[in-house]
């Protein structure tokens, strides 16, 4: 696999719109660690109003016309972690939630098999 992030220091936390280490398949078919950014764009009707592109992270409705081309396996990668956390409102405050694999935490997520 080629390591296209250089020096890649501890990331604690990774949130929308920052970047973050990805396995994905290189225009070579070369399997290739590298920077990606969190996010993906969002739908026409979410942009009207706004003047900048905000971004989605989170896809509800995956048989929505727009994912259509972004679900496809040209553009699926494999995210490397050890946990990740999904927010819950509990008594009306936002609570986040962890999730791992184990007391280690170590854990590696995809969507789907590519």
């Amino acid at each position: 696999m080629r390591d296209r992030t250089g020096n890649l220091p501890p990331l604690p936390g990774v949130f929308p719109d920052t970047m973050a280490p990805i396995v994905r398949n290189g225009e070579d078919g070369v399997r290739e660690l590298t920077m990606a950014r969190w996010g993906m764009p969002s739908p026409r009707f979410a942009l009207e109003g706004k003047k900048t592109d905000p971004g989605v992270t989170n896809i509800r409705r995956t048989n929505s016309p727009h994912w259509r081309r972004w679900l496809g396996p040209a553009h699926r990668c494999v995210v490397p972690l050890t946990s990740f956390c999904e927010y819950d409102t509990i008594d009306g405050k936002k609570v986040p939630t962890w999730f791992a694999l184990d007391e280690s935490r170590p854990h590696g997520g995809s969507p789907q098999d590519p």
